[in-house]
């Protein structure tokens, strides 16, 4: 018995060009989906890590200035006079995009990421209220820093003054906030 080529049931290889051309473009398709995915998830990981690294660092700055008697601001240093007698010094070191606290004649660093900006200034009309912005990024690789993928965060903080007499309960500043005309 004869067989008829047209009634075999194997694959011819056009079809089997075709499938491959099929099977090439979903894999690229999916092969992009995935690195999307890998860039962004990464991305979002940075910023949750500096989110946690500037709260941490916004944190700390704000306690001493709460705590300070008097506050000196410079263009990239902080000197705060804590009631205690003692001097705390906070630094923006712009060439190592960092800040450092120096305290008790110790120097520290603070966050692992790149501090690209860092301003405190008192608001305008209230005395001992103070805004701090602070622009930062916390790639996975320091050398993938960019000042243009830096997050601004800012806080708002008031100076407390000691009741009198007391040197544990501290109250607000009881100066009023002046309304908006």
């Amino acid at each position: 018995m004869k067989l008829n080529p047209r009634s075999s049931k194997a694959f011819t290889l056009v079809e089997i060009m075709i499938a491959v051309v099929i099977a090439s473009v979903i894999s690229i398709f999916l092969m992009n989906m995935l690195t999307r995915f890998t860039v962004d998830t990464s991305r979002i990981g940075n910023q949750g890590n500096a989110s946690r690294e500037i709260s941490r660092i916004l944190s700390t700055i704000k306690n001493f200035i709460r705590e300070s008697a008097s506050i000196n601001a410079g263009d990239v240093s902080l000197t705060i006079g804590l009631h205690t007698g003692k001097n705390v010094i906070v630094n923006h070191e712009p060439g190592r995009k960092a800040i450092s606290i120096v305290e008790d004649g110790k120097q520290r660093y603070m966050g692992l990421g790149s501090v690209y900006d860092l301003k405190i200034t008192e608001f305008p009309g209230i005395r001992g209220m103070f805004k701090i912005t602070i622009k930062y990024e916390n790639p996975r690789n320091p050398a993938e820093a960019e000042a243009a993928n830096a997050l601004e965060y800012g806080a708002l903080v008031a100076q407390r003054a000691p009741v009198q007499g007391d040197t544990v309960r501290w109250v607000p500043n009881k100066e009023s906030i002046p309304a908006d005309n």
